[in-house]
């Protein structure tokens, strides 16, 4: 655990070819959101695509911040790093251990609950990178 605090860039990168493989596999099958009236119909090969360009985009500022000599808080980093992959593992579970499709949930389900509570933690992660970046950046110029 050790070298992905050190080196969290490998994290990231090494998760791109599992979700392209993901994508390949279920290519055919979509995502569906519904806000009021109007349905948006995503693709899965398309968000796989899309959420491999932000990872490979986090692993490369990963890579190249402490190049720079820029020092990113260890802190941040692994609270981003657990809410990114373990949020994503456990939204995984839960639609795995319940054997239905997530947008099939009624509202009021305990999973759905659950889900969105987990994809809200998610994002809060995923605003905690660029707070750790600006971090990193002020940090040089203080000094």
């Amino acid at each position: 655990m050790y070298t992905f605090i050190k080196k969290p860039h490998i994290v990231f990168f090494l998760s791109i070819p599992v979700l392209l493989v993901l994508g390949i596999l279920y290519k055919d099958a979509t995502f569906d959101i519904n806000v009021y009236d109007t349905y948006f119909v995503i693709s899965y090969q398309n968000w796989v695509i899309l959420v491999s360009l932000y990872f490979f985009t986090i692993g490369m500022l990963y890579r190249v911040l402490p190049q720079g000599n820029r020092t990113l808080s260890q802190s941040l980093t692994w609270i981003h790093i657990a809410l990114t992959f373990g949020g994503a593992l456990l939204v995984w579970v839960l639609t795995v251990l319940c054997g239905n499709d997530p947008m099939a949930y009624k509202l009021s389900n305990n999973v759905t609950t659950a889900i969105t509570i987990t994809v809200v933690l998610m994002g809060i992660g995923q605003l905690l990178f660029p707070i750790n970046v600006l971090y990193a950046i002020s940090r040089e110029f203080k000094g």
